[in-house]
């Protein structure tokens, strides 16, 4: 019985932005945003071409952080909570479950950002993302689509970047084990070990 009138509740809903399906398409392709948010937030926004940068839209949802300035010190604070309510709310619940999408690029940025600032920051670092990235969206008329780059495989150290660093920290955990490590003599010696 509730099912069935949240299904005629979304048909009316969706029905009301016919003239805006491909708006709704471009949203509903960001991970994270379904029907419902995409709707709320369109309905919140209005004509996102009224505003002539993604940093203009963040600035009038009030999810960017407050700024003190004096002289040479700079303070960041708060976001400024000034524009929608119901925006930043639906935004910070699309950062949510975005987040939770994993082999995505946003849930990347989410746990690099979360390592360094907290989850909660991160949350609203990641909302503000979405924003930028559903405005530019928007505005190039062009679906979200991750470059997929191949999955790198964890064994192979060749292609490791930190090659060095990991081997020097290797050594140095194995020297303080008492363990006695060589060098091999060239790097066809190291290819044949590290295949085997």
């Amino acid at each position: 019985m509730i099912d069935a009138k949240v299904v005629e509740i979304d048909t009316e809903v969706i029905a009301g932005f016919v003239d805006r399906c491909d708006d709704l398409a471009i949203l509903t392709s960001i991970p994270g945003i379904g029907v419902t948010s995409a709707v709320t937030i369109l309905a919140e926004i209005g004509n996102y071409r009224d505003f002539p940068s993604a940093e203009k839209l963040a600035a009038w949802c009030g999810i960017v952080p407050s700024v003190y300035q004096s002289a040479d010190t700079l303070r960041t604070g708060t976001i400024t909570k000034q524009g929608s309510r119901q925006l930043r709310w639906i935004l910070v619940e699309v950062a949510h479950a975005a987040a939770r999408t994993k082999p995505s690029a946003l849930h990347r940025y989410f746990v690099r950002l979360q390592r360094r600032i907290g989850y909660l920051k991160a949350i609203v670092a990641l909302a503000h993302k979405i924003l930028h990235l559903l405005w530019h969206l928007l505005i190039n008329r062009e679906c979200y689509g991750e470059s997929h780059r191949p999955e790198k495989i964890k064994g192979d150290l060749l292609e490791d970047k930190n090659l060095h660093r990991r081997e020097r920290s290797a050594i140095a955990l194995l020297t303080r084990l008492n363990y006695v490590t060589t060098k091999p003599r060239n790097d066809i010696e190291f290819k044949g070990w590290q295949g085997g």
